[in-house]
């Protein structure tokens, strides 16, 4: 077999894969395909004896294309487990997941272990959190007076556990304020918690003072849904034709829908269009990616969030400052917003009085800039409240901004102005959700 064909079952693999953690295995696999670090065997029985000049060396068996990890201790392990899951921050009501209300500067695990997890989002502004694994399951923990957990309870719960019906056939969620959204495998899309400004996307004739602490379907129902992200008090989805839905709370405009008047059903965003690939909902403001890499964003332009070189606010999807073609992906935090370029670039805007924006200085900015120390590398960012997250593509995960209550992971406590590693400079993360003050991230390779 030679590179070539190698180099086609592993996209091919890409392209036929349901799982984050799939996908970011065999892009690995490509990215060291390309550097000599991989190796082609026939069967497992040509894998190293226990060798430690090979650590680190990924191996691609033919037989089954399975991908061989050698670890530390110089065995080759196969790389078909999922990652383990980590948290760190503030702990009030139990939002780190450790069974415990302590405070954590520097990672630990959540309570339950495992090394199946595939998708983690920590609340914006509230203090919850919901996770996939990679069987489909749903489990949320955090506080719970809204039915946000979505265990048909409102107790709080300081360790993961699954929602009321259970299920194996989840495949998105998100978590917003005191309220919680997730789609299944079938396209169906549902939510749960808190109802004050309509943000579980009911219908109007549901009464909006009413929780509801266990998943429902939305309103107009549908079986196309294919990416849910829940901000504040609204939410953002987009569908398998590529159109863009917005509902919830739009005092602010961060519908889309050129409007400020709250909607207690989708709506599409006053753009249009069958293109929308990825879209994040913050807390009074969101942004959304098309598939020809333009980056959008509306809502509340406070200290330049939106991007667009002013502060003013803008009920209807608008490019930011210097347009592009080659965005990927964006994160919105609570009054700043992070994005990263097919380049592997990473740029930030809007407020930045914790120094949140990571470039060396506490100066808001209502243009995107690129983040102190630059690079190329930049796979994954979110922004949460007054800091930001954010992985590269060789497994480090840096943080910088707030780093009040630990949630910089890097056991100090105080304000970071540019990017900076965590605990142990680790080089195995791959996925990352920074909130209110607590954060969660996932580590591959365990």
């Amino acid at each position: 077999m030679n590179v070539s064909n190698l180099e086609l079952i592993l996209v091919q693999k890409i392209s036929n894969s349901t799982s984050t953690l799939d996908t970011l295995i065999y892009s690995k696999a490509l990215q060291e395909l390309k550097t000599g670090t991989i190796t082609v065997v026939n069967t497992t029985s040509d894998l190293p004896n226990p060798n430690t000049a090979f650590i680190g060396h990924l191996f691609y068996e033919k037989t089954t294309e399975a991908m061989y990890l050698v670890d530390q201790l110089g065995y080759s392990r196969k790389i078909e487990a999922g990652p383990n899951l980590y948290s760190w921050g503030v702990n009030a009501c139990g939002r780190l997941g450790d069974g415990t209300l302590t405070n954590r500067d520097s990672p630990v695990t959540t309570v339950g272990g495992g090394n199946n997890w595939n998708k983690v989002k920590m609340s914006l502004v509230g203090c919850s959190a919901i996770a996939l694994k990679r069987d489909g399951t749903l489990w949320t923990w955090g506080f719970n007076a809204c039915g946000e957990l979505g265990d048909g309870t409102t107790t709080n719960r300081s360790s993961p556990g699954t929602t009321a019906g259970g299920g194996t056939t989840w495949c998105d969620a998100s978590m917003g304020y005191f309220f919680a959204a997730a789609i299944k495998t079938d396209g169906t899309l549902w939510t749960w918690g808190s109802n004050s400004h309509f943000q579980l996307g009911l219908g109007a004739g549901y009464n909006s003072l009413a929780c509801r602490s266990k998943p429902g379907t939305i309103s107009g129902g549908g079986n196309n849904w294919c990416l849910i992200s829940s901000g504040s008090r609204h939410s953002a989805a987009i569908k398998t034709d590529g159109t863009l839905w917005t509902w919830g709370d739009n005092t602010n405009g961060q519908l889309g829908d050129n409007s400020s008047s709250t909607r207690s059903s989708p709506v599409t965003t006053a753009a249009g269009g069958f293109n929308w690939c990825f879209a994040d909902a913050g807390v009074t403001h969101t942004a959304a990616v098309k598939t020809d890499g333009t980056l959008w964003t509306w809502g509340y332009n406070g200290c330049g969030r939106l991007g667009d070189g002013t502060t003013t606010n803008r009920a209807s999807p608008g490019n930011v400052s210097g347009g592009g073609t080659n965005w990927y992906k964006a994160s919105t935090g609570f009054c700043h917003t992070a994005a990263i370029k097919t380049d592997g670039t990473l740029w930030t805007w809007g407020q930045n009085g914790y120094g949140q924006l990571g470039d060396g200085t506490t100066t808001a900015r209502s243009s995107p800039g690129t983040v102190s120390g630059g690079g190329t590398n930049w796979c994954f960012v979110s922004a949460g409240r007054d800091y930001t997250i954010a992985v590269k593509t060789d497994g480090s995960l840096w943080t910088w901004g707030n780093g009040g209550g630990g949630r910089l992971g890097n056991n100090i406590q105080t304000a970071q102005c540019s990017p900076g590693t965590t605990i142990g400079n680790i080089t195995t993360w791959f996925y990352a959700s920074a909130g209110n003050c607590s954060s969660l991230g996932l580590k591959n390779f365990q």
